[in-house]
């Protein structure tokens, strides 16, 4: 990122991107988006797991979890399960 102060300084920042909590924000609420659960009863379910199954960097695999998630990333296996 480039800051052009004057003729004469020039900033440079190492720094690409900045992010803020929610917290930190003002202003009107953010609308929220509601997400519907994928069932396998849907059409083209399984064309669309297969097809983000190809695309993730990461193996994902289902499994029964435990509580309310509904999937989880494990950084130290570097994978992805889904309930």
């Amino acid at each position: 990122m480039r800051l052009n102060i004057s003729r004469n300084l020039t900033l440079m920042s190492k720094c690409k991107d900045l992010h803020f909590d929610i917290a930190q924000t003002e202003g009107e609420p953010i609308p929220e988006l509601e997400a519907k659960e994928l069932l396998s009863t849907v059409d083209g379910y399984e064309d669309f797991i297969k097809a983000v199954t190809f695309v993730s960097p990461v193996p994902i695999g289902f499994e029964d979890i435990p509580g309310g998630s509904k999937g989880y990333f494990n950084i130290a296996e570097k994978r992805i399960a889904v309930q």
